[in-house]
């Protein structure tokens, strides 16, 4: 049987209706809406979104959405960084995903070629769906265009900095994104990136919006917060697997940056 599960995490048309929570997912994903009229809520921004509305959310950002109309078509797809790096090698097209300036707008208004990016979806969902020979080279090939499209329709809105981003920046930001659970130490980063610490953090920090260490932490947290959420493991193996040692410490960082226990906000999203 022919396989492209390795393609994307998820690729899927729904139209289900129900309360969509406030929920992270430790991938990245692009939302277009068919029908509808619904309220996204990402991080501190909100946008109304409707047909042609395309939305980029980007990995471990926390996000909900209310439904305004009595119809919510749309297809939908999650990425990991990995399969995001094959797909995407080039940064300016990967930066919609993965750069997230204080501007930055997750709602493209695709209305002026709504037919061609309904098409580009639409293609995508079937390949990924019924695949055939060469699905695998289709679907990358087709994504690829999608972004291209998107690109030149509001290049505006892809966060490309305006001075050259170090290939070292890149490959630290990947290199986090892949092993947050590991013990990794600013030293670490120094020695592996050859980069000294003050300019490893400024030119960090200006391309992701984090230091090196809040961004592994942040990571870090929202990997714990999908799997309180979407799993029934410990709290204990939850610290574990998400790079925390210490189950105290983990809790007391948790209920900092949340407000809440990790029990809590296990027991706050379920309901």
């Amino acid at each position: 049987m022919l396989k492209t599960a390795n393609i994307f995490l998820k690729c899927l048309y729904s139209e289900e209706r129900k309360p969509f929570e406030r929920h992270i997912h430790h991938a990245y994903e692009v939302v277009f809406i068919k029908e509808g009229t619904v309220k996204f809520i990402i991080g501190e921004r909100s946008y109304t979104a409707s047909a042609n509305s395309l939305l980029f959310i980007g990995k471990s950002e926390e996000h909900c959405v209310q439904l305004i109309s009595n119809v919510y078509r749309r297809i939908y797809i999650l990425l990991t960084p990995d399969q995001l790096n094959v797909l995407l090698p080039e940064f300016k097209l990967k930066s919609v995903f993965i750069n997230r300036p204080e501007n930055f707008c997750h709602h493209f208004d695709m209305n002026a070629c709504g037919s061609e990016t309904e098409a580009f979806f639409d293609a995508l969902w079937r390949e990924y769906q019924q695949p055939n020979s060469y699905s695998k080279e289709k679907i990358e090939a087709i994504f690829r265009l999608l972004i291209i499209h998107c690109y030149r329709l509001h290049r505006e809105q892809f966060p490309i900095p305006t001075k050259t981003v170090k290939q070292e920046i890149l490959d630290m930001q990947q290199y986090i994104d892949m092993n947050f659970a590991e013990n990794i130490r600013l030293s670490d980063l120094e020695n592996r990136f050859f980069l000294s610490s003050s300019h490893l953090a400024h030119e960090f920090k200006k391309w992701t919006g984090h230091s090196p260490k809040n961004y592994m932490m942040h990571n870090r947290l929202a990997y714990a917060k999908e799997l309180l959420v979407t799993t029934e493991l410990s709290i204990g193996n939850i610290a574990s697997k998400a790079g925390f040692t210490d189950l105290s410490n983990f809790i007391r960082i948790f209920r900092m940056k949340t407000g809440k226990t990790p029990g809590k906000y296990r027991d706050s999203t379920g309901e």
